[in-house]
């Protein structure tokens, strides 16, 4: 394949963003000679893949899905000291880790090196992270351009979380997923006051020790003025999603686009909820259940009396 060949290629493939064509242009970057107008390829889709959007596609409860991951197995290579950076490294903006792949400090000094100033999501899930991988992310310097950050079953202790909210990253978060991180109800309870994240879009506290005064305080902050997704979801083998659009902008959440809950209602409770926010125009509800939260809530909407 010729150079002419290259470029048209790389020209259809930032045509159309997606997370499979994405894949392709690495791989057709990393097949690129050097001599043969790799520079001129690398402009071309540095530029084209500052066009697309952040994402294709929602994932499972409208998480965002990063479209320029580093492909897992050249990431996980990285983590364990195994792999250089390709030439096309800059192109990634999210780098993720899960299950403790990584070696000894290879992974701790990656997220300190001049090497990540442009991930802008990094997701390090079921690491159970040892100790200094947390603290070194949010002390880096290296992470200017972070605004994303998941560590979902990776157990973050309540030291952990108020270094995070302490730190200068705080204020730059968009998303936050601290998922199944084993994070007791005292923990969890500093969501209800901090201040810390006033620019976060998407919370998720799922699977953590969640009391239903602390779910209705996160609702009632006047401090996530952005936030548009949030999962409290407690109950892992039964995990519903409440759409509670109406419910959360009542509280202080304007922007609010989804709320979850893991629990149970009254049947009479689940006539009173869906009849309200039809009237509403709050749509795609799935099986409700009775479960004290949402008691509360209705009780002090004034609009589902």
């Amino acid at each position: 394949m010729n150079i002419q060949a290259r470029m048209e290629r790389l020209r259809e493939l930032t045509y159309q963003p997606t997370a499979k064509n994405w894949t392709r242009i690495c791989a057709l970057l990393e097949q690129w000679p050097d001599d043969e107008g790799l520079s001129e390829g690398m402009d071309y889709a540095a530029e084209a893949l500052d066009k697309w959007p952040a994402s294709d596609h929602p994932a499972v409860d409208d998480w965002t899905v990063p479209l320029r991951k580093a492909p897992f197995k050249l990431a996980e290579k990285i983590a364990q000291g195994r792999a250089t950076l390709p030439m096309w490294w800059h192109l990634v903006r999210c780098f993720h880790i899960h299950d403790g792949r990584f070696k000894g400090d290879a992974l701790l000094q990656l997220v300190q090196s001049p090497a990540m100033t442009h991930i802008t999501h990094l997701y390090l899930t079921q690491c159970r992270p040892k100790a200094g991988l947390l603290k070194a992310v949010i002390d880096s310097s290296t992470l200017p351009n972070l605004h994303h950050l998941n560590l979902y079953s990776s157990q973050v202790t309540a030291a952990d979380l108020d270094a995070l909210l302490e730190s200068p990253l705080a204020p730059r978060l968009t998303g936050l997923d601290l998922g199944a991180c084993s994070m007791d109800s005292d923990t969890t309870a500093r969501f209800a006051t901090t201040k810390a994240l006033p620019n976060l879009r998407m919370l998720r506290l799922s699977h953590n020790t969640l009391s239903d005064d602390t779910a209705i305080a996160i609702l009632d902050s006047p401090h996530y003025p952005q936030l548009q997704m949030l999962s409290m979801c407690t109950i892992s083998n039964s995990m519903m999603d409440y759409r509670l659009n109406e419910l959360a902008k009542d509280h202080g959440l304007p922007h609010m686009r989804l709320a979850s809950y893991g629990g149970v209602l009254e049947h009479a409770t689940v006539g009173k909820l869906k009849a309200s926010c039809k009237t509403h125009g709050v749509k795609g509800y799935s099986k409700l259940k009775r479960g004290a939260l949402i008691h509360k809530l209705l009780e002090r909407n004034p609009w589902t009396t």
